[in-house]
């Protein structure tokens, strides 16, 4: 069967949304993922010997890689299209059938589009976290081999 050109993109709204929430719940699972890494190695810094200065430098650190996973999740914003507005407003504006649909579609395509900046965010902040979490295994590391 044929499809129309309106199907169509709602077909591509509806790939694109899902593809931006899995990137964002990819990005969240990827820095508590680095985190719990880093975390494993400043532990066992710090369970071998007396803690010292590269010790508590690390654990600083994972404080600051925390935080940054904190920070992944908390710019997780991927909206989804409001529906329930749509069709409150096809009442008190009086839509047609025709003009309900063309709404809906509109809301689809709004979301998908502010989406876009929200996963450029959630990208950023997850570089940020990634390093963080990179730089606390480096100091752990560091402090276990010295």
């Amino acid at each position: 069967m044929a499809q129309t050109a309106e199907e169509w993109l709602e077909g591509q709204a509806d790939r694109a949304l899902a593809r931006q929430r899995a990137q964002v719940d990819t990005a969240k699972l990827l820095a508590t993922f680095a985190a719990g890494i880093a975390g494993a190695l400043v532990a066992t810094a710090l369970q071998v010997g007396v803690p010292e200065g590269l010790d508590w430098a690390a654990a600083w650190l994972l404080l600051v890689t925390f935080a940054g996973v904190l920070g992944v999740i908390a710019v997780d914003r991927v909206a989804e299209a409001d529906h329930d507005k749509v069709l409150g407003l096809q009442v008190l504006r009086g839509w047609s059938q025709e003009d309900l649909l063309v709404e809906l579609r509109v809301a689809e395509l709004k979301a998908v589009y502010s989406n876009d900046e929200v996963v450029r965010l959630v990208r950023s902040v997850l570089a940020v976290e990634l390093l963080l979490a990179l730089a606390t295994g480096i100091v752990a590391a560091t402090s276990l081999l010295t």
